[in-house]
């Protein structure tokens, strides 16, 4: 971001002070779009000023300081805040790095310091932006599928799942994100619970795994096949991708069959399907998925499973993503 294209902020309760700064940073080619002196008085210019980041002076006027003013902006409108501090004890500089500040400029401070932290800053939050809409991105991509999808940090804490998982499971966010992935899968057919910190390291492919519910004591009834992958990044394995890949979601409960239907072609013995997404086309031009020309033709109950390549297509697509995200927070 260009200087001249940024607006700046300044939180600042020493008039001399906060003239400098605003003269320090003009000459730089910022724009200075408001001051205050104390936190009630930056939530009546906010709105207005729309800044792009905000210089916040530790001790101002108020109950509040300047450190919990920036909690409260970042969680309100997630400005940037880099502090302008004469303080640097160990107990600031903690409560400081808790409010991921982008910055920090101790007093007396140099022009070229102060603008090569802003630079800094702007910088660091336009990735920050980018790299959390790709992160929803792929979390709305994931939640489309209909295989269920559970990643877990190299520690086997569970820290995301799809909206497929939840259905399946019953899991809720709220009761097994941070909780041990091992604590939630039970292998059926060997009377035991996976052990995630022998396979995380490489692919296995596993049947009749019960899914432990969300008091995460009594097994559910239902049973899945799941792949467990690793997720490497940088040449070490920082977590893993479950899939659940046996989901036997019923298409229908009920299936007829129907000798007079016919298919766009005209003759019901050649069915027309795209060759990408394997639809075909009826008679009134309507494009459908495959499953609903056999539940016409033949008597059959359909349930989804996922063939071992396309779920190893998958794993492969979610790892290659997640090297997008350095450093990555599932959320």
């Amino acid at each position: 971001m260009e200087p001249s294209k940024s607006n700046i902020f300044i939180v600042e309760d020493e008039s001399i002070v906060s003239f400098d700064i605003e003269c320090c940073l003009k000459n730089s080619g910022y724009n200075v779009v408001g001051t205050a002196t104390s936190h009630s008085e930056l939530l009546d210019k906010i709105e207005r000023a729309k800044p792009n980041l905000i210089l916040m002076d530790i001790r101002i006027h108020g109950e509040i300081d300047g450190i919990e003013a920036a909690n409260q902006i970042r969680d309100i409108y997630g400005t940037p805040v880099v502090f302008l501090t004469a303080h640097s004890d160990k107990a600031t500089i903690d409560r400081v790095t808790k409010t991921k500040a982008f910055g920090y400029v101790l007093k007396p401070f140099n022009e070229k310091a102060l603008v090569t932290n802003i630079e800094m800053a702007l910088t660091n939050y336009e990735e920050e932006l980018k790299l959390l809409s790709m992160q929803k991105s792929f979390s709305t991509t994931l939640d489309k599928l209909n295989l269920g999808v559970v990643m877990f940090d190299k520690g086997g804490l569970i820290s995301f799942l799809n909206h497929t998982a939840k259905s399946l499971t019953g899991w809720d966010n709220n009761k097994v994100l941070g909780k041990k992935i091992k604590d939630l899968l039970f292998d059926k057919k060997n009377n035991t619970q996976i052990d995630i910190e022998t396979v995380i390291h490489e692919e296995i492919n596993l049947s009749l795994i019960d899914i432990i519910a969300q008091d995460c004591e009594t097994p559910n009834s239902v049973s899945f096949d799941l792949t467990i992958s690793p997720i490497i990044q940088d040449k070490k394995v920082e977590g893993g991708i479950v899939v659940f890949h046996n989901l036997a979601t019923n298409i229908s409960p009920t299936l007829t069959k129907n000798e007079n239907f016919q298919v766009h072609s005209g003759n019901e013995n050649i069915l027309e399907i795209c060759p990408w997404c394997k639809k075909w086309q009826d008679e009134e031009d309507n494009w459908n998925q495959i499953e609903e020309f056999i539940k016409l033709k033949i008597f059959v109950e359909l349930s989804h499973k996922a063939c071992p390549i396309c779920v190893n297509a998958l794993i492969r697509n979610i790892q290659l993503k997640l090297e997008k995200f350095p450093g990555h927070r599932q959320n």
